[in-house]
């Protein structure tokens, strides 16, 4: 659960807004971490049942799959070089700095960057195409 800590901070994944915020509006963003599927259609729908359950919008309690954990900032690890990216890592999976995250190598197999995670943190999101350019995110770890 992404609970930001302050309005913004080096690295940041994205710029923060308060629109809503000010006007007291709660707000809600669904994402699995990886390109949409079938299985992740599934995820989102579990996830806005839960929600319902919670508010009283459907009988039930709301169930728990995972542990929750909350987070102050997101971090985007992003490629130096262009070329295909190998994630070395999975969704979830909690990282320490200096761990590997994957290659990006030329079409000839030659790695030509390796990506380290810049922080601790927790897996939340994985490029789902192969092929990157510079400056494009490759990974997001909850912070």
């Amino acid at each position: 659960i992404f609970k930001p800590e302050t309005t913004s901070w080096k690295g940041m994944y994205f710029p923060p807004s308060t629109f809503f915020e000010e006007r007291g509006v709660a707000k809600i963003v669904l994402e699995t971490g990886g390109a949409p599927t079938i299985a992740d259609v599934e995820t989102i729908r579990y996830g806005i049942y839960n929600i319902m359950k919670q508010i009283k919008m459907l009988p039930g309690e709301p169930e728990s799959k995972n542990t929750q954990v909350y987070c102050g900032r997101l971090m985007a690890v992003r490629a130096n070089e262009g070329g295909i990216f190998r994630s070395s890592t999975q969704l979830r999976d909690r990282v320490k700095e200096g761990d590997k995250l994957g290659e990006v190598t030329d079409v000839f197999d030659n790695v030509i960057e390796e990506i380290f995670a810049p922080s601790d943190g927790i897996v939340v999101k994985i490029a789902t195409t192969a092929a990157v350019y510079s400056g494009i995110r490759l990974i997001v770890l909850a912070v």
